[in-house]
């Protein structure tokens, strides 16, 4: 028995316009989804924000949306390599066609994971909530407020 893996639509049809795609970027050779930034460019969606560590550059990276002018916002830690020229995505900052929030890689890789766990930016910051778990317990007492003072 054959099992057959290919779908009838398109993996990108459900992304609609506006959209934020996280994809990767560390480094120049990797391993990333080829067929589905090529699928995602020839659906023509647009007004994407991209979020990834770097750009990169040729036909199967996040640059190549941005070269087709599908891409409004970025949050990348950085849009090009010193000494690489003027890439496609700095062009169109300098212009003011796409908006671009520069963060730091770890902070960049934090925001993801916190994400991906359901943690929110409503979290309190570390320092700020309970250390124990009995200190997270809603605790009631029917003492009056002067026999808590200490004698």
């Amino acid at each position: 028995m054959t099992i057959d893996k290919v779908v009838a639509t398109p993996a990108v049809a459900d992304i609609a316009d506006g959209a934020s795609i996280v994809t990767s970027g560390f480094g120049l050779s990797h391993g990333f989804a080829a067929s589905l930034i090529v699928a995602l460019r020839a659906q023509g969606t647009h007004r994407l924000c991209i979020i990834a560590n770097s750009l990169g550059s040729g036909p199967f990276r996040a640059q190549s949306l941005i070269e087709s002018h599908q891409v409004d916002r970025l949050i990348v830690s950085f849009t090009g390599r010193a000494g690489a020229g003027l890439s496609a995505a700095e062009e169109q900052i300098r212009a003011g066609e796409i908006t671009v929030e520069l963060v730091p890689q770890g902070t960049l890789v934090e925001r993801l994971r916190a994400g991906g766990a359901g943690i929110g930016p409503s979290t309190p910051a570390p320092g700020s909530a309970p250390k124990s778990p009995r200190a997270r317990r809603s605790v009631t007492s029917t003492a009056s407020p002067t026999s808590l003072r200490p004698r």
